[in-house]
């Protein structure tokens, strides 16, 4: 299996290192409902489907890709020791915060606004 010969961060050469680091990054939209009802169950799928592909079709080149994007990306970097260690502190801080306040952007309106 190829690799690049250098870190895709800062550069340095992985040919020389003891040891590199695979980093791999999968983002996907979650388009799926936490329940599905008796309604969904005797929708017409196969015509929405179909209505969603003419839409789709008929988009310009730029927007298909932004959808695209917006639906999966996918990333995957190799990495020096060093690199890797800075982006685990990365993640652990960017992921930590996120998780510990467990605020969502409507928790965070001043008291009194109605959440739309």
């Amino acid at each position: 299996m190829a690799f690049g010969a250098n870190c895709d961060r800062c550069g340095c050469d992985l040919l020389g290192q003891d040891v590199r680091y695979k980093v791999s990054l999968d983002i996907t939209q979650a388009y799926d409902p936490m329940e599905i009802s008796s309604k969904d169950l005797r929708r017409d799928m196969r015509g929405e489907l179909e209505e969603m592909i003419k839409v789709l079709e008929a988009l310009p080149a730029a927007e298909t890709k932004r959808i695209e994007d917006e639906i999966y990306s996918s990333f995957c970097f190799d990495l020096c020791p060093a690199c890797a260690k800075m982006l685990r502190e990365d993640a652990k801080a960017f992921f930590r915060t996120r998780h510990d306040a467990r605020r969502s952007p409507l928790s965070e309106q001043p008291p009194g606004e109605p959440n739309n």
